[in-house]
């Protein structure tokens, strides 16, 4: 039974024998035999249950907090928050003056080690099955089942060939990364200039929460117009809207936190492959057979930053009718792709002063 290796006091008690100056020859055998198992466990195709990855994922982020200090301060804490009337959620939070440090350094310790799954400066491997393709070392799948094994079965088992050569296509385009434009979105963030999907650097400024009044005795109840009751139903009242916009700035600080830490993964990627002519993106489907590039950080489907710090890297003339599906595209981008292609295609022409302004 493997499952012992997933437990707390056992990954514990290898970190320990590994780390030591002078371990014993007991404690060395140990580790030689726990690496020697580690290592069969990353080589075996089977996937792990859901159950073994809860195990490790409580067990390793039990060390780190354990283990990870800065000043002397824990830099990662767990607390438990309501979140509903019956549901109580536990939380982990990282501490202020680590997440600045990181802020500040644009990510440049901590991206090494936030995704495996990178752009490619090679072609991907071609798709030949449900498990073979797309990276060359990373472990790939065709699809996100989610776990869901009667997909798994299904795709093993489903003629596949025109869905692989689908992915194949769009893995060998190239592409290479707009240096102007990342230029210009790392001056943005390094002068605080919010613009696009540039987050602001600045936190929003967060009231103090405030004090929940007195509930109001059964007798205030009785008489709804006193002015008593008139008087601390509105003590009642302010006291939500105030806690309303503590809630909502509270939150609004939370999403920035997220979006600065995407924005830099982004800019950090883009700087890592800025200097080749091509790169390439692996593709598989999501669990509903849509195709998406695998990098989940810098891709061709992500967000405005990203597909302006991309570009192809092999330019084509257009083609008698490249202009017009351009000129339909934008108008799908105003918000016109109800009409037909025609009218798409007449609405730009008929704004183009504006669009050439705009540009």
């Amino acid at each position: 039974n493997s499952d012992w290796m997933y437990s707390l006091s056992h990954l514990a008690r290898f970190v320990a024998d590994a780390t030591k100056s002078n371990p014993g020859k007991k404690a060395t055998i140990r580790v030689h035999a726990a690496n020697r198992r580690a290592l069969r466990l990353l080589e075996n195709t089977d996937e792990w249950t859901s159950g073994v990855k809860a195990q490790l994922g409580v067990a390793l982020i039990s060390m780190l907090m354990d283990h990870a200090y800065l000043d002397r301060q824990p830099v990662f804490s767990h607390s438990k928050k309501w979140v509903s009337q019956h549901k109580l959620v536990g939380h982990i939070s990282i501490l202020e003056q680590f997440y600045r440090m990181v802020i500040k350094e644009k990510y440049t310790s901590l991206a090494p080690y936030s995704t495996r799954q990178k752009p490619m400066i090679v072609p991907p491997r071609e798709w030949r099955s449900a498990s073979e393709g797309g990276y060359y070392a990373l472990h790939s799948y065709i699809m996100r089942t989610k776990g869901c094994h009667m997909q798994k079965d299904a795709l093993e088992n489903a003629p596949m060939d025109t869905a692989l050569e689908g992915l194949n296509v769009l893995g060998r385009v190239p592409w290479k990364i707009q240096r102007f434009v990342l230029d210009v979105a790392q001056s943005c963030w390094d002068n605080g200039v919010v613009i696009g999907d540039i987050p602001s650097r600045v936190d929003y400024k967060v009231p103090q929460a405030p004090v929940r009044p007195e509930n109001l005795s059964s007798e205030v109840f009785k008489d709804k117009e006193s002015g008593v009751f008139q008087q601390q139903r509105e003590e009642y009242f302010a006291y939500r809207e105030k806690l309303n916009k503590h809630s909502r700035l509270h939150q609004k600080n939370m999403d920035l936190r997220s979006l600065r830490c995407s924005t830099l993964l982004k800019l950090d990627q883009a700087e890592k492959f800025k200097d080749f002519d091509k790169i390439y993106f692996p593709y598989s489907f999501d669990f509903r057979g849509r195709a998406y590039p695998i990098p989940p950080h810098l891709s061709t489907v992500g967000s405005d930053l990203c597909r302006g710090l991309l570009t192809f890297s092999e330019s084509k003339p257009l083609g008698e009718r490249g202009l017009y599906w351009l000129k339909v595209h934008l108008a799908n981008l105003a918000g016109k792709d109800k009409m037909s292609f025609d009218e798409r295609a007449q609405f730009t022409e008929k704004h183009m002063d504006v669009i050439r302004a705009s540009a």
